[in-house]
């Protein structure tokens, strides 16, 4: 019965894990302002020259609904909705293609775990298991904030090898993916998904510990 309790209490920390990393990860990767911000911000790193900030955010927008989409290949459409043809190089549409798949991936994990989190919900030691989450959570985005702070580039790279099975993903500085989203694109995306991630769990962790130790106190006491 105990190591039915536990294992049911790791099933459940696990998934929130994964329900908190995703939903954070969807919901910027699908933020209109921030690629705004972002077109901002480094505007004067790429070139824009063809590109307005309403066109930038469309075609963005585009690649993100590609991810989700059926079409096995990306098909680029103007802001009248007119098709854009060969807008994106050979080596360009094979990436987005791999990225299709992680993302695919990244999904499909992020479908079970909210499953599995909502059929849990009742049967477990909620307040103990995501107090427990929220503090491995924030030294795991700690150390890969740490890490991205000393040396991005080496943290995107790793990513990259780690989940690339190919070459297609070094492609050459006057790609549009590339003058689209520079390295410090991804700097920021990453900035703000690990901030957001670790405010949520340091706000799960202090409500869980504040509980804690005022109610169990008082319980106690009378």
């Amino acid at each position: 019965m105990k190591n039915r309790k536990k294992f049911l209490n790791s099933v459940f920390g696990v998934s929130a894990f994964f329900v908190l990393l995703f939903s954070i990860f969807f919901a910027l990767l699908f933020c209109k302002p921030f690629y705004s911000v972002e077109y901002d911000l480094h505007r004067s790193e790429i070139s824009f020259s063809n590109l307005s900030k309403v066109e930038y955010v469309h075609y963005s927008m585009e690649i993100v609904d590609y991810f989700f989409n059926s079409d096995y290949y990306i098909t680029m459409h103007d802001l009248n909705g007119n098709v854009i043809p060969g807008y994106f190089t050979d080596e360009e549409v094979q990436h987005m293609i791999d990225v299709k798949h992680l993302i695919r991936g990244a999904t499909l994990i992020f479908a079970f775990s909210v499953f599995f989190f909502v059929l849990l919900f009742s049967f477990v030691e909620r307040r103990k298991v995501l107090r427990t989450v929220s503090f491995v959570s924030l030294s795991f985005i700690g150390v890969l904030f740490l890490l991205s702070v000393w040396n991005f580039n080496a943290v995107f790279i790793a990513f990259h090898k780690t989940f690339f099975r190919n070459n297609f993903w070094l492609l050459s500085e006057n790609t549009k993916l590339i003058e689209m989203f520079p390295e410090g694109f991804f700097y920021d995306f990453a900035k703000v998904w690990f901030i957001s991630f670790a405010a949520v769990n340091g706000i799960i962790y202090l409500t869980a510990t504040f509980y804690d130790y005022f109610f169990r106190s008082d319980l106690s006491n009378s």
